[in-house]
């Protein structure tokens, strides 16, 4: 049987099967315990976008996940990142199990048909999240780490993302897959 870590990245695939071909990605959160999808991508094409001090460190120390870079900021405040402002637009933006981690009207905000996570991108935009209620509080320290939303498939359709989910609404299982490609850009999108 595949868990649901896997079949949430299988649903990614499924969703987005030119996934690892984008030539710009920035990756928003990850640590060198927890890093999905990152076999999917060449690392010279990789950008990961952290917000918690002690795992930029710690991935830009890395030899078991080399990136072409690692940047300090938050996805709230992608305007405020000069190396940000300088490096995009990217192909491709993965937000995978991360955006419980935000306040519902915050994720509104940055994800909406308006919103304005939309003029980093040229291609798509891919989210993972568990589905529905899930409580989790800090890890390792962090507080960006808590769950401040429980998230469900209507929540990111009403945003006008594309939904896939794999196990239950508000078991440990259960997982969301949205995404949603550039105007202009159907099928496989630029890249």
């Amino acid at each position: 049987m595949i868990n649901s870590e896997a079949a949430g990245e299988l649903s990614a695939l499924a969703a987005l099967p030119e996934l690892g071909t984008y030539n710009k990605v920035l990756y928003v959160g990850a640590n060198t315990t927890r890093f999905q999808l990152y076999g999917l991508f060449a690392y010279e094409s990789l950008y990961v976008l952290e917000v918690y001090d002690p795992y930029v460190k710690a991935l830009r120390d890395s030899k078991k996940y080399p990136v072409a870079r690692v940047l300090r900021g938050n996805i709230l405040d992608l305007e405020g990142s000069q190396e940000i402002r300088l490096l995009a637009p990217f192909g491709l933006i993965v937000w995978w199990h991360g955006p419980e981690h935000v306040e519902i009207g915050a994720l509104e905000g940055l994800l909406g048909p308006q919103g304005s996570i939309h003029k980093w991108y040229t291609g798509a935009i891919l989210l993972g999240c568990p589905w529905g209620r899930y409580e989790q509080g800090a890890v390792d320290g962090n507080a960006w780490q808590e769950h401040k939303s429980h998230l469900t498939p209507e929540f990111f359709q009403g945003l006008g993302y594309e939904v896939s989910t794999v196990g239950r609404p508000n078991e440990h299982d259960g997982a969301i897959t949205a995404w949603r490609r550039a105007q202009g850009t159907p099928g496989r999108g630029r890249r």
